[in-house]
């Protein structure tokens, strides 16, 4: 059935809907109103009323009530966007933003003096924020790019402990699949419960093994959390770089990235919280500078912290509905960025 859904949409409008279903569950959690489907239409209105404070287009506005409208109707509910206030809140919200552009054309003189202010090959800030990653390949004559990539499909393997196991349930039961609405991507998702770091180089060399595809183009690595508390930090860092070293040597024309450990309400090998989460961030640090001085790139999930308890499942260490929507909202940008996919 959720294949037949996706048919049903074109690839933009299933992107536009992707992106306003987080930004309004975003907001909700900022807010930290109850994450309830259907939304309550006083809900709705305040996020209205914050895309209108932020400055954003009323056609904006209504695309994202769309895809608030979409999702009701999709489990079997009533679309409040249908509520009376509601579209008058939107009417009101063309009426104010009915101004006359009155900016001049941009003219070769004013081109020319945009291009000398702008560093080469800088991020967008979304993904300067969100990812904190460098995906570019450098070319000959300085000029940064993401690593480009042809109409054939792009193999990706996400490989992890239960974090992605959970995760690749979840993604199957969204609007875009496993492949996480990429076009192109042909994403193969690896999860196992209770992997480690030392588990990594085997189950590589496992699916290397069985030559089921050709080899990866990109390999996301989500591990390591399952190590804290069981490895003394030292040799845990040095864990990290030699196994990821290792993994380089195994594929050395695939594009690493690493996924950065989530946080803990509850930890397998002590009660100190705060210590396994600072030992966790160390982890991270040494992957990352592993993973960027091997060419490759990272993924960070800033939205996630143990004081947004929604986002956590009861049992304090996996993630709950809404938690698993964020991560793998995280994957596809990233992934996306990665490959050089335009998105809106």
């Amino acid at each position: 059935m959720n294949r037949l859904l996706m048919s049903s949409l074109a690839s933009n409008t299933t992107k536009a809907y992707a992106v306003g279903l987080q930004a309004f569950d975003q907001f909700r959690l900022n807010q930290q109103l109850s994450i309830l489907w259907p939304p309550p239409s006083n809900h709705i209105l305040m996020f209205i009323a914050h895309l209108s404070i932020q400055g954003c287009k009323q056609t904006t506005a209504r695309a994202y009530t769309s895809a608030i409208a979409f999702k009701c109707k999709v489990l079997g509910n009533g679309d409040p966007t249908k509520h009376f206030l509601v579209g008058k809140v939107l009417e009101g919200m063309k009426r104010q933003n009915n101004n006359r552009d009155v900016r001049m054309p941009i003219t070769l003189e004013i081109l020319n003096q945009i291009l000398h202010k702008l560093p080469v090959g800088q991020l967008p800030c979304w993904h300067s924020r969100a990812y904190q990653n460098k995906p570019y390949k450098p070319l000959g004559d300085g000029i940064h790019k993401p690593i480009g990539l042809t109409l054939d499909p792009v193999n990706v393997w996400i490989l992890g402990s239960s974090i992605i196991k959970h995760a690749t349930v979840a993604a199957s039961q969204r609007i875009g699949g496993t492949n996480l609405s990429i076009p192109n991507a042909n994403i193969w998702w690896q999860g196992y419960s209770g992997m480690k770091l030392l588990d990594l180089v085997p189950k590589l060399k496992y699916l290397k093994g069985l030559k089921l595809q050709s080899p990866p183009h990109i390999i996301v690595v989500h591990c390591g959390a399952n190590n804290v508390g069981k490895t003394r930090l030292d040799r845990l860092l040095t864990m990290v770089h030699d196994i990821l070293s290792q993994c380089k040597t195994l594929f050395p024309k695939t594009k690493f990235v690493w996924s950065s450990t989530l946080p803990r309400i509850t930890w397998r090998y002590s009660t100190n919280t705060k210590a396994m989460n600072q030992t966790r961030t160390r982890v991270d640090r040494q992957a990352i500078k592993t993973m960027v001085s091997l060419g490759g790139a990272y993924i960070k999930h800033p939205q996630i912290k143990i004081s947004h308890t929604q986002l956590f499942h009861s049992d304090g260490t996996h993630l709950s509905k809404l938690g698993n929507d964020l991560f793998l909202n995280n994957l596809q940008g990233a992934i996306e960025h990665i490959m050089g996919v335009k998105t809106k």
